[in-house]
């Protein structure tokens, strides 16, 4: 959302309760587990004869679009089944959401590019504004279905209440404020959670000591603090190398070192979320999988998120 100054605090801070607190995002620990169980033995169904997938990035969106969707509306939309037509919900809002991106960037002051889409609309922001539409009209169908179901659910240990319907039941926002923030809640999270995860298990590919590591960690025990992972000589000792052990210990480390996910107010609201999301992916993965990569390195294409840029060519290997 584009809101700024009073208006924008307002909706946030009547919006963050159930997305912030850990107390209350654990309670969606059971869903997301689910889901990345799903996802885990997906890939026992997709890899080719060479234990590859060419490119698990368009996988990993379908996880978290799964994710985020049954978090925040109590919907499966089906992007986890195998060869999911492109005519699908799922694939036309991940289209439209990686649309989006790539024309944001192109249209914003930082691009370089003269600005002559405020005064006279270019392909670009067309493109931007069909598939703001096209997300738009999927996530509202979504959006108004899980809102006429609310009268027949009741929360309970094991299904929690949804974000949509957290917020309806605490009347602190109208209802075209709470659709506005459930639909920006469903975007925000395809792109940047599916590459964190991704860059994660690129990384453990090509490191497989550190990779047997948490491993064994996760068949002995949760949480898992082995899964956090920052390049700055200034901060990190061999910042460009892949040495998990120096998260465990943050207080040696500069409070602000590591800000992936923003600070103050205007931080990511869908931190906890993230995180629960990854951990639990990237763990049932190792345990189910040695995963491998055998390719040139991988690098970085800043957008509005770090991507890769090439393809996440992965090999799984089931133990």
């Amino acid at each position: 959302m584009s809101l700024r100054g009073e208006e924008w605090d307002q909706l946030r801070k009547k919006s963050q309760t159930h997305i912030l607190k850990p107390g209350l995002v654990i309670r969606y620990l059971n869903l997301l587990l689910g889901v990345a169980k799903e996802m885990a033995e997906k890939i026992s169904e997709i890899i080719d004869a060479n234990n590859e997938i060419p490119d698990f990035s368009d996988e990993l969106y379908k996880w978290t679009l799964e994710s985020v969707c049954l978090v925040g509306l109590d919907t499966r939309l089906g992007c986890l089944e195998r060869n999911l037509p492109e005519d699908s919900d799922g694939m036309k809002m991940i289209n439209a959401v990686l649309n989006q991106f790539e024309c944001m960037i192109k249209l914003e002051v930082f691009s370089g590019h003269i600005q002559f889409w405020k005064f006279l609309p270019s392909p670009t922001w067309r493109k931007f504004v069909k598939n703001s539409d096209i997300y738009s009209e999927i996530a509202f169908k979504y959006i108004n279905k899980a809102m006429s179901n609310l009268e027949s659910i009741e929360a309970n240990e094991d299904k929690p209440f949804t974000l949509l319907q957290a917020m309806l039941i605490e009347k602190k926002l109208d209802i075209r404020d709470i659709m506005v923030v459930i639909a920006d809640f469903l975007m925000a999270g395809i792109e940047t959670t599916a590459h964190s995860a991704g860059f994660l298990l690129y990384h453990l590919a090509r490191n497989p000591d550190k990779q047997e590591i948490l491993y064994q960690e996760i068949v002995k025990l949760l949480p898992i603090p082995y899964t956090e992972l920052f390049t700055h000589e200034r901060y990190f000792e061999e910042p460009f190398q892949f040495i998990p052990e120096r998260w465990l210990n943050k207080k040696k480390m500069h409070p602000y070192a590591f800000m992936p996910f923003g600070f103050g107010v205007r931080s990511c609201i869908g931190r906890r979320l993230a995180e629960m999301e990854i951990t639990l992916l990237v763990a049932e993965i190792i345990r189910k999988f040695k995963v491998e990569y055998h390719y040139e390195d991988i690098g970085i294409r800043t957008l509005l998120a770090y991507v890769p840029d090439r393809p996440l060519r992965l090999t799984f290997i089931e133990r």
